[in-house]
């Protein structure tokens, strides 16, 4: 049934995971759809829905079935006028698309509208588009006011209209974190093409691209109005239609700015710069026609350049175990290398961003990124691994089965790691044989084989036996499978014949006189 798949996947009373279903956005008997979502999410209680958009308690996350917005390709929702709206609730609701969903005004609704302090909202891995607001209103695509907190991740905002300003987002009293994130081709009546932040609050953009946006004052990429970080984000193509300031980026100078490692080229007609000073380094601009951005001659420092790992090692980590790791560098675009510490070589190795375990220990783990002519190298980053024993396999055989009641046999021993977790150290300690209660005997592991001789299987009849490991610092002990010995009893004796008496002197004597007379008895038989 299409609503078991959009099911609440935590227990009332915590944090849900609520699946939507389907791309209709009104409201569905057996289907989970977005706008459903939404109003279970914001519900709280787990109370609320319609047996398909059951809500947790707390934080809950909302994402889409892959049978319904499968992976390599973009589906849409039409909002229909169902736009999202968190209007003074206390929510945190994370809307995860996982670049596979688009959101879509068709040029007739805004697309994301919220306020109140007490919503939490991040929007991860969705493109947002064709957001349009009547012509004096603000935020095309995303609207936010009064205390909201918003977290836009790996996210497309384009093609979305504001009367007045904020074509892809207006904040006001709002803080609002961009990472990873486009905005292009949206449009301002006002200021701030793609995006428009003022009052109190805060912005930081991280990592993103505000491309081919249009406003007609101020702000044809950017206008703020509250501290503003931007770092290693591009600023490029946007166009102010009537004379004003700030084509790239545009600020209120009272207000605290940190911008780093940015690229603010090819904004044109106004002032790229917006009276902006640069006081941050690793800003690269090209002027143009511009001549209120600052001049680029003297040194300029590099930017900076960070490694944050996306990726934690696994829980429970074993020898033999491997490991996928993944971080994200700066903005030179040099790849993240990895590579172990020289102190931890014996415990674990790296071969790309494979991480093999292959002993027990702690594996150190480094990742470093080149730097280029506008970045420096990123200081190394460091991840620790704990690993523990690995499981391992005994298998055990004998020279001779079957064999007889009191036979000396030979039973051979290899002790190996469980062969689906690849190569890793090479067990040592001790094996010993059993058939039950009874040992059999015990040697120490030679490259992970032993070989234990034994007389004492007497008793005829089947035998279980079973070699035990005792394991090391990097294998847990283990037992061998049965082996089946069969001792069938001893061969019988061989028959003895009976000894001759042997003649002595006096009886080779006896025996000649005998035959004599004999003879002579026959003799006489015939003459008569």
């Amino acid at each position: 049934m299409p609503g078991a798949l959009c099911s609440l996947l935590a227990l009332n009373g915590q944090a849900a995971t609520i699946v939507v279903n389907t791309t209709d956005n009104t409201p569905g008997a057996a289907d989970c759809s977005l706008n459903e979502a939404l109003t279970s999410a914001q519900m709280d209680d787990g109370s609320w829905g319609n047996g398909a958009c059951i809500s947790g308690n707390g934080a809950d996350t909302i994402v889409f079935d892959p049978a319904v917005f499968p992976a390599g390709s973009l589906t849409a929702i039409a909002l229909a006028g169902h736009s999202i709206d968190l209007n003074f609730t206390t929510s945190d609701i994370t809307i995860d698309g996982d670049q596979r969903v688009a959101l879509d005004g068709g040029n007739a609704s805004r697309l994301v509208s919220a306020q109140g302090s007490g919503v939490q909202l991040t929007l991860r891995g969705l493109t947002l588009r064709g957001g349009q607001t009547a012509a004096g209103e603000d935020g095309g695509a995303i609207y936010l006011d009064n205390g909201v907190t918003l977290r836009l991740e790996r996210s497309v905002v384009q093609d979305s209209t504001a009367g007045i300003n904020g074509g892809g987002l207006y904040s006001r009293d709002s803080t609002v974190t961009i990472v990873d994130s486009v905005f292009s081709g949206n449009q301002a009546g006002g200021q701030g093409g793609a995006i428009y932040s003022t009052g109190s609050g805060s912005l930081t953009v991280e990592r993103s691209r505000l491309s081919g946006n249009t406003a007609r004052t101020l702000g044809g990429g950017l206008r703020s109005g509250v501290p503003t970080t931007m770092t290693d984000s591009t600023v490029t193509g946007n166009v102010l239609v009537s004379p004003g300031s700030g084509a790239g980026v545009s600020f209120t100078l009272t207000r605290p700015r940190t911008l780093h490692g940015n690229q603010i080229t090819n904004n044109a007609p106004g002032n790229n710069c917006g009276g902006e000073t640069f006081t941050g380094t690793g800003n690269r601009y090209w002027p143009a026609s511009d001549t209120s951005c600052p001049a680029a001659a003297g040194a300029i420092a590099k930017a900076p350049q960070a490694i944050t790992f996306t990726t934690a090692p696994p829980a429970g980590a074993r020898v033999g175990d491997t490991y996928d790791v993944a971080a994200v560098g700066g903005a030179s675009g040099n790849p993240v290398m990895f590579a172990v510490d020289a102190l931890t070589a014996a415990i674990c190795s790296a071969s790309g961003s494979t991480i093999r375990f292959q002993a027990a220990g702690t594996c150190t783990i480094n990742a470093s990124q080149l730097g280029d002519a506008d970045h420096d190298a990123a200081p190394q980053a460091v991840q620790m691994a704990a690993v523990g024993q690995g499981p391992s396999r005994v298998t055990l055989t004998s020279s001779a089965n079957p064999s007889r009641s009191g036979q000396s046999l030979s039973f051979s021993v290899v002790v190996a790691p469980d062969v689906s977790l690849g190569t890793a150290a090479v067990p040592t300690g001790t094996v010993e044989i059993l058939a039950g209660g009874l040992s059999l005997g015990t040697a120490g592991l030679s490259n992970a084989r032993a070989i234990i001789a034994t007389t004492q299987l007497t008793a005829a009849g089947p035998h279980a036996i079973v070699a035990r490991y005792g394991g090391d610092a990097n294998y847990l002990a283990a037992d061998s499978g049965a082996w089946a010995q069969t001792v069938e009893p001893a061969a019988p004796a061989p028959a003895t014949a009976t000894p001759v008496p042997a003649l002595g002197p006096w009886g080779v004597l006896l025996c000649a006189v005998l035959t004599g007379w004999a003879g002579l008895r026959l003799r006489g038989v015939h003459g008569t």
